[in-house]
């Protein structure tokens, strides 16, 4: 189950529910930063501003989580499934059919958390700029999408909410 394998950065943790209103019934969880950020489980208070710079998701997704590296889960209430939005590619992928199913089944996969999660990147990145706050992820200088994000020393924390609506305002503005 997740719990077994992602830690909860108590200093973290969030006294609130899981984010939005509008997810499917999950099992009980704490929003807050698991294992030194590579998950961040967001609670209701969460930023959902950004989506307006994401045309034809902004009624349509609910973020619940995102990665180190600022790629958000959603939960997609058209689709009954959830995405996976991949923030500098722009690019929207089924990932599970539920949100426990991902949580408790699909990243507790050590191939994933190295793999996917990129725990050893992360780790780089976190001993050379120290850890995320609730609300913060690496962003690479310059972007990805600009050639960036081959090194670690390129990485910075910032705030998730601005980084996702600037990269959203880049696709699409």
């Amino acid at each position: 189950m997740f719990e077994d394998i992602f830690a909860l950065d108590p200093k973290t943790a969030r006294v609130e529910e899981l984010a939005g209103t509008s997810l499917p019934p999950v099992r009980k969880r704490q929003p807050g930063i698991y294992s030194e950020g590579l998950i961040v489980l967001v609670g209701r208070s969460f930023s959902r501003a950004w989506l307006k710079d994401w045309p034809g998701l902004t009624d349509r997704l609910e973020p619940f989580a995102y990665t180190a590296l600022g790629d958000v889960f959603c939960w997609d209430r058209q689709k009954h499934c959830v995405q996976y939005l991949t923030v500098q590619e722009g690019s929207l992928d089924d990932v599970a059919d539920s949100i426990d199913h991902l949580l408790d089944e699909v990243l507790v996969r050590q191939e994933v958390i190295d793999d996917f999660l990129l725990r050893p990147f992360v780790g780089e990145i976190r001993s050379l700029h120290g850890p995320l706050q609730y609300g913060q992820c690496y962003i690479s200088i310059p972007w990805q999408m600009l050639g960036g994000g081959a090194d670690p020393k390129q990485y910075d924390p910032g705030a998730v909410d601005v980084y996702l609506s600037l990269i959203g305002q880049t696709h699409f503005g």
